[in-house]
């Protein structure tokens, strides 16, 4: 038997909704129920594009009414979209269409109906008996849905029908941590504001990473718990820091927030402004009490990060604190090292005039020269699929001149600062060899004027891939 899988070109009938072309493919033996392509099954197609006469012979055909169709769940889901008419949700359903099927990505057909804003639908969906608060997929409830995009009037709808304020679910959480510009009527209907689940955490900490001023106020007046752990943030103060929004931040610290509180990934809220150089924060935070000392998070103290991130207006505020420029920990080890694998080399400068020892050891990148030395980019980026079509690979070629000839004045300057050429801190070997490693012919040059051994000291992972010849 034919399907009308094959060939390609014989879906556009069903997506333009061309039913004499149908019709023919029908008569000719197609299999209405194959499985295939972007649109799952025929009915899917013809009910994306709410192609209501082609859906009376598909169905008339034998065409399987619950079957699911990849990404969009059903063909009832499918035909839940701002573009299609209602007509074809209720044929659908008097054929006997799940009203609850929650397939695909985005849920139920009531959940993609109040994502889409659909009041005729949503109300067909309910007189059929959709289950207001059935949970799941991206948005976890009809009530998120709607949340999310801002529908008031639909969230009103769903309420009417006795959607539940604090029902759990999806990516969000609820739909109080959805879109802050809808949050006074599930307030209003009293919704749970300190609720802490979905990968953002609670509502007043994604409102703060928004910087929705007005509605933290509300928020705060509503009792939210302003030290609350949870989601990527950690706390609202992390996540207000992290963006920059100092009215937010001032606003929470006078409402009780602990400026030193640790955010999990982040760090404190000063190391999370730290990374994004947002001045005026971070002055604010250290002037409110944070300590310059924190060694929290995944990149160690504020001092390693800014030093990392080349921020040296940051740098040179947290250095007049008196912050512990050799402090070692975390991924960089210290702000000498963090500052020679990032540049730019006036931060080095900077860090050496204040006291950095040239030759401290800094964990697995081995003392401030060995990681100059080493690869120009993190492994996940050499890794990174993002260059299937040659942009990766752009990328790197274009930026690898600039990063090079940035870590041989880095060299050199650490080397006329007494750095130990012939320092093996770790696995990956002396100086030397990790530059022949790597390729960096100019550092090689350079350490090769200073003295340095190939072979010295060979660490028992200096293997067949690296150089040898070339040096």
């Amino acid at each position: 038997a034919r399907t009308l899988e094959y060939p390609r070109a014989s879906r556009l009938p069903l997506q333009w909704g061309h039913r004499e072309i149908v019709e023919i493919l029908l008569e000719k033996g197609a299999t209405v129920n194959a499985m295939g392509g972007d649109d799952g099954s025929v009915l899917c197609a013809a009910s994306i594009g709410g192609h209501h006469d082609i859906i009376i012979p598909l169905l008339a055909h034998g065409a399987n009414v619950n079957m699911e169709c990849g990404e969009v769940g059903s063909a009832l889901q499918a035909a839940t979209r701002p573009i299609q008419p209602e007509k074809s949700v209720q044929l659908l359903l008097e054929k006997g269409a799940n009203v609850d099927a929650s397939g695909g990505r985005h849920g139920t057909p009531l959940q993609v109906a109040s994502q889409w804003g659909y009041r005729k639908i949503i109300e067909i969906l309910l007189e059929n008996g959709a289950n207001v608060d059935a949970a799941g997929r991206d948005y976890g409830s009809a009530l998120c849905a709607a949340s999310s995009h801002g529908h008031l009037e639909i969230i009103k709808l769903l309420f009417d029908h006795g959607a539940h304020v604090n029902v759990e679910g999806g990516e969000f959480g609820n739909h109080l941590t959805c879109k802050t510009k809808t949050i006074q009527t599930p307030l209003e209907k009293g919704a749970n504001v300190n609720a802490n689940f979905g990968k953002h955490g609670t509502t007043l900490q994604i409102t703060c990473r928004w910087g929705h001023t007005d509605i933290v106020e509300m928020l705060l007046e509503q009792e939210a718990n302003v030290n609350v752990m949870g989601g990527d943030y950690g706390t609202a103060l992390c996540a207000a820091s992290c963006y920059g929004h100092h009215e937010i931040v001032s606003f929470l610290l006078d409402h009780g927030a602990d400026v030193n509180m640790e955010c999990g990934g982040l760090g404190s809220a000063l190391q999370a402004a730290a990374g994004p150089v947002w001045l005026k924060t971070v002055r604010l935070l250290l002037d409110r009490g944070a300590n310059v000392e924190v060694i929290g998070g995944k990149h160690g103290t504020a001092l390693q990060i800014a030093s990392r991130c080349g921020y040296i207006h940051i740098l040179e505020i947290l250095l007049k604190k008196g912050v512990n420029i050799n402090a070692v920990g975390r991924h960089y080890g210290s702000a000498l090292c963090a500052a020679s694998i990032g540049g730019p080399d006036e931060v080095v400068i900077s860090l050496l005039d204040h006291g950095a020892n040239v030759n401290l050891e800094c964990g697995e990148f081995g003392s401030a020269l060995q990681a100059a030395a080493g690869p120009l980019w993190p492994q996940w980026m050499q890794d990174s699929e993002f260059g299937e079509d040659g942009r990766r690979e752009y990328f790197l070629k274009s930026q690898r001149a600039e990063l090079l000839a940035c870590r041989t004045k880095i060299v050199q300057i650490l080397l006329e600062k007494g750095a130990n050429i012939d320092t093996n801190f770790g696995k990956r070997g002396t100086t030397f060899q990790i530059a022949s490693r790597w390729g960096h012919e100019d550092i090689i040059e350079i350490l090769r004027r200073h003295g340095g051994d190939l072979y010295a000291d060979e660490p028992p992972d200096f293997g067949k891939d690296t150089p040898r010849g070339s040096a």
